[in-house]
């Protein structure tokens, strides 16, 4: 005979079943972005923040968090790393001049993990898995000090830098790697039951896989705030078969959306300079990007650039130039609407939290004001922020002190 629950029993079974699945939903949906703020380890508090630039979270990535790396930390783990669901991240990106140093522990790229490279990996073995998304840029680097593995079927694999293996290569039945500009080295074994850049061969040990030629040779490519716009530039020193270029942004690095379209030369043995316009850029942190699209459908990614916008309540721009900084400094405060201009506290930090500078600025009667420090160059090369405090407003500005 089936046991019936008492009223009182029955009202706690059901209470601990409507908590759990509380705690079940709260869990999948409590996602965070978090941004490297130090040269830490990865499961350091003081490592990551919510915003880029800001004060530490006291909080480390867990398995639904989108994690970036971010130029010029480099984080270190002394623990094994997996990227997707129940890991230690749901997205990973490691920026252009950020580095994740984990090379005696392992990297896995679980199924729906997702991992966008534009720095440096280093890491023991390393395991990408069906139906993860992988996708390393020209100008990354892996360094691979045990063993690769593409699992069988694996087919969102892009590598378009360089990846170095040391030990064994595994490319599993039905995996696919591709990539036009990428180059896999490997000094062990390999094993090759898939297919690497359309065909390539890599036998015997050592060799390399190879992908294609780059389309483009691009010498730059810079992302500047100009007060409520933000401009790009870049030029080329060669182009072959190239149709057109667009800009692409991101809030958290691994996500983009289209911005702008410039065509492109086609083919060209001279230098090409090219500028598009962001008219409406996001308040905070933005990560930009170039992709140069073949006529034939095929592209490749630049390096990412940050461009950081804030406007505050009062309607202002904070902004701080050149940056990095290599001699005279200039703080600037403009595009404001206030109506009353409350007196404000301008404070320049260090890595340490020391105050090393701090000035109360004259403001016009809108609200703005300019002024500029460090004209000796007496500070010390490092990463500041710059912080602008009044009764009304609270500004951020990290900035580099070369």
């Amino acid at each position: 005979m089936k046991k019936q629950l008492l009223p009182f029993a029955n009202y706690i079974h059901k209470t601990l079943f409507v908590i759990g699945l509380f705690v079940i939903i709260a869990g999948s949906v409590n996602a965070s972005t978090l941004y490297s703020i130090a040269s830490s380890s990865w499961s350091a508090g003081g490592t990551w923040s919510l915003t880029q630039g800001g004060p530490a979270c006291d909080c480390t990535p867990t398995a639904s968090d989108v994690v970036v790396i971010v130029s010029p930390y480099t984080v270190t783990s002394t623990s094994d790393i997996t990227i997707g669901p129940g890991g230690n991240a749901g997205t990973l990106t490691i920026e252009s001049g950020g580095s994740l140093n984990m090379s005696t522990k392992n990297l896995d790229v679980k199924s729906s993990g997702i991992f966008n490279l534009y720095g440096t990996l280093s890491a023991k073995d390393v395991e990408f898995d069906n139906g993860s998304t992988v996708t390393t840029f020209f100008g990354s680097t892996i360094t691979i000090t045990g063993d690769f593995e593409n699992k069988n079927n694996s087919t969102g694999i892009i590598i378009n830098g360089t990846m170095a293996v040391a030990g064994g290569f595994k490319n599993g039945t039905g995996a696919i790697i591709s990539g036009t500009t990428g180059a896999i080295s490997v000094v062990g074994s390999v094993s090759n039951s898939g297919a690497v850049f359309e065909g390539s061969a890599c036998s015997p040990s050592p060799c390399t896989f190879a992908g294609g030629s780059l389309p483009i040779e691009l010498i730059n490519f810079d992302a500047k705030l100009n007060e409520k716009t933000v401009e790009f530039h870049w030029t080329t020193a060669s182009e072959i078969n190239n149709d057109f270029f667009t800009i692409e942004k991101s809030t958290n690095g691994s996500s983009f959306e289209f911005i702008a379209k410039k065509d492109g030369a086609g083919n060209s043995t001279s230098r090409k300079d090219y500028s598009l316009t962001d008219e409406n850029p996001t308040t905070g942190a933005s990560y930009y990007r170039l992709k140069q699209t073949d006529f034939d459908g095929k592209f490749e990614y630049s390096n990412l650039v940050a461009v950081n916008y804030e406007k505050n309540s009062t309607g202002c721009v904070l902004t701080v130039y050149p940056n990095p900084c290599t001699s005279e400094c200039t703080i600037d405060l403009a595009e404001c609407d206030n109506t009353e201009s409350p007196e404000i506290n301008v404070e320049l930090v260090d890595a340490s939290g020391s105050k090393v500078f701090s000035k109360v600025p004259l403001r016009d009667d809108k609200g703005s004001f300019s002024f500029s420090f460090d004209s000796k160059n007496n500070l010390k090369p490092g990463i500041y922020i710059v912080r602008g405090v009044s009764r009304k407003e609270n500004y951020t500005k990290k900035i580099i002190i070369k």
